[in-house]
């Protein structure tokens, strides 16, 4: 809820982080190397959940033609995938390839995300709230009572 709920002002620190990092890439000459990377490595990841050949620039061509050729396992793959996470998995790939005009604003909102992302990580775990009578807690209760008055019956006979 924390994260959600959150202004700009709140995002300024996080935004200072990567707008230093980005500067330092500039300063050491790899920006464009790494922006151009990055672009590579979000596409394949896309690619990736939702089972489809990527881009020729993203990977070799025996790669692409070994997953062609794969394409309905990798698609089933991808399908099975998309339902065991409820989607988020490829929502933040879509997330990640659709936000921005060119690749390096597409890197920047990866990078804002990415210390976000970090920031939640490095907060200590919530801890589960206590159960409480709940049905299943009721049904398990009763469960309990009829086998021991069936052990009494079983006795009794």
């Amino acid at each position: 809820r924390r994260f959600r709920s959150m202004t700009a002002e709140d995002m300024a620190p996080r935004w200072s982080r990567v707008v230093d990092d980005r500067a330092a890439l500039q300063a050491s000459g790899r920006w464009e190397e790494v922006v151009v990377e990055s672009d590579a490595a979000r596409r394949f990841a896309r690619a990736r959940l939702e089972g489809s050949v990527e881009e020729a620039d993203a990977s070799p061509a025996l790669s692409r033609a070994m997953v062609t050729v794969l394409s309905p396992a990798l698609k089933a793959a991808a399908r099975q995938r998309d339902k065991a996470d409820g989607g988020l998995e490829l929502s933040l790939a879509r997330l990640m390839s659709d936000a921005g005009v060119d690749p390096a604003e597409r890197w920047l909102t990866a990078k804002l995300l990415a210390e976000i992302d970090a920031e939640i990580d490095s907060l200590p775990a919530a801890r589960p709230a206590p159960p409480s009578s709940t049905f299943a807690a009721g049904e398990a209760e009763r469960d309990v009572g009829q086998a021991a008055s069936m052990g009494a019956f079983g006795v009794a006979a």
